[in-house]
């Protein structure tokens, strides 16, 4: 396993995105088309549109490369999902330049995005030096043929639903290109941004 990104990220209305070449940043009502997730929307060819529970701030994040699939670990909330690359990857928050570029040699790979505290950093909305993200995530890739797309039941449908509500995002409960693996449970735009904190909250 390698650690591409281990740091805080910028997020603004909960967003972060993959794009890999010259592809542009999806926009929620394509990137969610038939999926039954509201977490990683992976519709749209070479890119991820990733949910945070935190609306505005800097929230901890892992970027990490495998060789072969990682297991659940002790995440809350894991998506996994299917990712053609068309270039090189950039990782970056809502409107934000990349805080992380790499390369994805292999033809296709399959991903997590994985997350804890979604709730608590919902219920907190803003995150800076004094309040910090109670919420983390790890989005992991590694290399794997391009898959059928399949989805694994779960009693997530309602959190899942909550979460694509408070974005605005129409979610219908079939097919799609992620399966949701597992989940417990489950305004205001920044008009200037702080420099990240110099430290990075624990509870990954």
């Amino acid at each position: 396993m390698r650690v591409l990104f281990d740091g805080l990220v910028f997020t603004s209305y909960a967003q972060m995105t993959l794009t890999t070449g010259i592809v542009e940043p999806p926009i929620p009502d394509v990137a969610f088309i038939d999926q039954v997730n509201g977490l990683c929307g992976a519709t749209v060819p070479g890119a991820l549109f990733l949910i945070t529970g935190t609306h505005t701030g800097w929230v901890p994040v892992r970027v990490s490369l495998w060789d072969d699939a990682p297991g659940l670990g002790e995440w809350e909330e894991v998506v996994e999902a299917g990712l053609v690359p068309a270039g090189e990857a950039a990782f970056a928050g809502w409107a934000e330049d990349p805080v992380v570029r790499f390369d994805l040699p292999a033809p296709s790979y399959r991903v997590q995005w994985n997350a804890r505290g979604m709730d608590a950093g919902h219920a907190q909305s803003n995150a800076d030096v004094e309040h910090p993200a109670p919420d983390s995530y790890e989005l992991m890739l590694w290399p794997a043929p391009h898959s059928a797309l399949r989805r694994r039941d779960s009693a997530a449908h309602g959190g899942t639903g909550r979460v694509l509500a408070r974005r605005g995002i129409h979610s219908p409960l079939t097919e799609g290109p992620s399966r949701l693996f597992l989940q417990h449970g489950r305004n205001q735009h920044r008009s200037a941004k702080d420099s990240p904190p110099a430290f990075l909250p624990t509870g990954r």
